[in-house]
């Protein structure tokens, strides 16, 4: 097979210089593409609403599935003007902050084999003000390794930080910003935890969206996350006047076996017709020693009262779509 000589030129460009160039990319990043280890990084799922309320404290609260937020006036879902081009960033409303704050962060799951690796931690943000953007990666032994840059105002900006672990693997990553005043705003189109020591992602497209939803879901499920006002999500046998368990299935299996169960609003019932109220279900939990979310389904108990034992009852939200049921095994 016949080789390019130096020099070779197709159209006026000079290929043997172009494939020098994209081999030494390739070497360089190790591969033609470098997985993320994050997930829900282009913030496409929002199980939990699209805005959230001020929360300016250090206890973290999850906005964005498997991200937590804390010292904020807001947190919203906005559309994505980024160079990433997926469908939405984060926006976050700050505090004033003397030293560092207003910060996501998502905690990772099964990383410790990780030891002695470098990893590249990088975002695309966008600031209201001139400020300090820190990027955190926190070793399983402690330690966090902090990088600090500074971004314009109103501009995207590509932040990075590249780190070799030590004798341990990885616990989690945060991005926060450094003195700020209150009221300016915080927008990240994207993140990307990745092997190497250069970030790739400028070259990815965005999340496949079921891919993410899935993997979110591990995690956390928003049963009527469509909010649909009948929804129905299961069926139920009622053990007593007073107590009826339904089998729900899941749309993955949780990562836990015994998650926990949170109602959603106060008009769920359990009915036997199309047109009647129904029973109002006034506590949902999970039957003890009856669930297998890691299997995918899992027992739900429900208090109600006047029920027939014995009867088949449907679960449904009556028409009302806020009505949801949380499961969480984060």
């Amino acid at each position: 097979m016949a080789q390019l000589k130096p020099g070779t030129t197709i159209g006026g460009r000079n290929i043997v210089q172009e494939l020098d160039s994209h081999k030494a990319d390739i070497a360089t990043h190790g591969g033609i593409y470098h997985k993320n280890l994050l997930h829900n990084w282009d913030f496409s799922i929002w199980q939990r609403g699209t805005s959230f309320p001020s929360n300016e404290s250090g206890n973290e609260v999850f906005t964005a599935d498997r991200w937590k937020c804390s010292w904020h006036k807001g947190v919203e879902r906005i559309p994505n003007t980024s160079p990433h081009k997926s469908l939405y960033a984060i926006k976050i409303t700050t505090m004033k902050i003397a030293s560092d704050g207003h910060y996501i962060a998502q905690r990772l799951e099964n990383l410790s084999n990780l030891k002695g690796a470098t990893l590249t931690l990088s975002a695309y943000v966008k600031a209201s003000v001139a400020c300090v953007i820190r990027l955190i990666i926190q070793p399983l032994d402690g330690g966090a390794r902090v990088t600090s840059r500074n971004v314009n105002a109103g501009e995207w900006q590509l932040v990075t930080q590249t780190i070799t672990l030590g004798s341990s693997g990885i616990d989690w990553v945060r991005i926060d910003t450094g003195a700020i005043a209150a009221d300016e705003t915080i927008e990240i189109g994207a993140v990307k935890l990745e092997l190497g020591d250069k970030s790739t992602l400028a070259n990815d497209p965005p999340a496949d969206y079921g891919e993410q939803l899935a993997l979110c879901q591990r995690y956390f499920v928003a049963v009527n996350a469509l909010r649909i006002a009948y929804a129905t999500p299961a069926f139920a046998i009622a053990l007593s006047d007073t107590t009826a368990r339904a089998l729900l299935h899941l749309p993955a299996p949780m990562r836990l076996g015994n998650p926990t169960v949170t109602m959603k609003g106060s008009n769920w019932v359990l009915t036997q017709t199309t047109s009647g109220a129904g029973l109002p279900v006034t506590e949902m939990k999970v039957a003890s020693n009856e669930s297998a979310a890691n299997v995918g389904a899992i027992m739900l108990e429900l208090t109600s009262s006047g029920l027939t034992t014995g009867s088949a009852y449907r679960l449904e939200a009556k028409a009302d779509a806020t009505c949801d049921i949380w499961i969480s095994a984060e």
